[in-house]
């Protein structure tokens, strides 16, 4: 937050505008000040999505009209007046609930409107965007759960205390000046999912575009209940209390992206404009930059969101079965592990039939030749990055600095013998294209002689599976192929 102008009241007393580069939010403050310092401070957001920006659809954050006063306390200590959402404040709006869903498996999803002052459900579609809110969310609750419940995910949440039981768990449409996220989930036991009544605006005000508003309200719901599903089989613990259970953000977040692309509505998303190309660090062209192969190096498990440009090749090929194995049973036995990158390795190895450095290689394969990004009958490499590692000729050498699960690539321009010197638990595999089909291809040592046909495209390739850095050096000299 900067400062963008102030100005003197009167003594004591002065306004104070400022600038968040954390979705361009413009704020007005009235500070009132004494000799023992701040005695009271209220903002209030004026805009909304101005330059410069950073957009984060996820996280607290204002619209125009939002404000908060902070006054001091006898202690000496600022305390906000109306502050920030708890898992306490929102079970005490939860109920009574407006509209419920009763899922295939008996869990039941109920509507909240308690900290919003949207219209309640009357019964009837009315045509109204406004009016139809809660019937919207409704609809978007019930296509989600049966997806994810064909798919083979099931209930197994913890209670909401003191409005529900283990089988219960809220949806709560938040008043557009709400201090909560545009749409979020807290990481605890308990099913939640918080939307912003305004949250379409938000996205099209923040550059992604939804035209078919249905569609983004279906996205949205999808996106924070695999959350939740998430969290059912990871049991985090209480909120704030994760008891050593917490997730990386590449996993989280990552695999929450790219699974947007298997649900029936997925057409709303096979648009440039859409989240999951975005390349603001929210979508999975996150690579897309100056240094792709840093990006590649610096591991998958050690991205944000941007980490679905891999979970979208690996989901292509496990398919919402291989998503299962990972939700349900890779995952949370890995899930105490102090090193998220390990974590995540340690997952791989548990959710796939493919050993990691096979998955790497494939990895490596559809992210260079865009080859391996089919699901739901679309090809999601259409407008996603391609990875265009530099080319290694024969007398030269490369070298990569790689994290763990990092990947480390060179492209080959005739045949070539490749000996890799590197640290310990460093593997080598290669990739061809061959103009139809990606064929990929782990070596068991430190050498491999790379003979192409003719037409194809070689790439030879290194992958870090354990913890901490690792460097790895590729020598190309005169082929030595039998």
């Amino acid at each position: 937050v900067s400062i963008t102008g102030s100005d003197t009241d009167a003594p004591g007393t002065y306004t104070i505008t400022t600038h968040a580069l954390t979705n361009g939010i413009d704020a007005r403050w009235a500070v009132v000040v004494d000799h023992e310092g701040v005695r009271t401070a209220a903002w209030t957001a004026t805009a909304f999505a101005q330059q410069p920006l950073v957009a984060q659809t996820e996280g607290l954050t204002a619209l125009p009209g939002g404000t908060e006063t902070y006054v001091r306390t006898a202690q000496g200590l600022l305390a906000a007046t109306r502050g920030l959402p708890t898992a306490e404040s929102a079970a005490r709006n939860a109920a009574p609930s407006l509209a419920e869903y009763v899922s295939p498996d008996d869990f039941v999803v109920a509507v909240s409107i308690g900290d919003s002052r949207v219209a309640v459900d009357p019964g009837m579609d009315t045509g109204v965007r406004k009016a139809d809110v809660v019937r919207e969310n409704l609809r978007a609750i019930e296509l989600n759960y049966e997806e994810f419940h064909k798919w083979g995910l099931r209930k197994g949440w913890g209670e909401l205390e003191p409005v529900s039981g283990p089988d219960k768990g809220y949806v709560y449409i938040n008043d557009a000046l709400s201090l909560y996220c545009f749409a979020c989930v807290f990481i605890a036991d308990d099913f939640q999912i918080h939307m912003l009544s305004e949250v379409e605006v938000v996205l099209n005000a923040l550059g992604y575009s939804y035209p078919e508003g249905v569609e983004a309200y279906q996205d949205i719901i999808g996106h924070e209940m695999f959350h939740n599903f998430q969290n059912r089989y990871n049991k985090p613990g209480p909120l704030g209390r994760s008891a050593g259970r917490s997730v990386t953000t590449a996993y989280s977040e990552g695999t929450a992206r790219a699974q947007e692309t298997m649900h029936s509505y997925s057409e709303v998303s096979f648009q440039e404009n859409s989240l999951i190309y975005a390349a603001d660090g929210n979508g999975c062209n996150g690579y897309k930059g100056s240094n792709f192969d840093g990006a590649m190096a610096g591991g998958t498990f050690n991205k944000g969101y941007s980490a679905c440009f891999f979970w979208l090749s690996w989901f292509a090929d496990e398919g919402t079965d291989g998503l299962v194995r990972l939700l349900r049973d890779a995952y949370p036995k890995v899930s105490p592990e102090e090193d998220g990158s390990v974590e995540g390795v340690a997952a791989l190895e548990r959710a796939s039939k493919l050993t990691v450095p096979e998955q790497a290689a494939r990895f490596t394969g559809a992210a260079i030749t865009g080859r391996g990004y089919k699901i739901g009958g679309r090809d999601w490499a259409k407008m996603l990055d391609r990875w265009a590692p530099p080319t290694l000729k024969v007398g030269d050498s490369a070298i990569g600095a790689l994290n763990t699960s990092g990947i480390f690539a060179r492209k080959l321009d005739s045949a070539a013998t490749i000996a890799l010197t590197k640290d310990s638990d460093v593997t080598l595999f290669t990739v061809t294209d061959t103009g139809s089909k990606t064929i990929t291809k782990v070596v068991g040592g430190t050498r491999v002689c790379v003979a192409p046909k003719a037409g194809d495209k070689v790439w030879v390739g290194a992958v870090r599976t354990k913890k901490g850095p690792a460097s790895a050096t590729m020598v190309a000299s005169k082929p030595t192929c039998d």
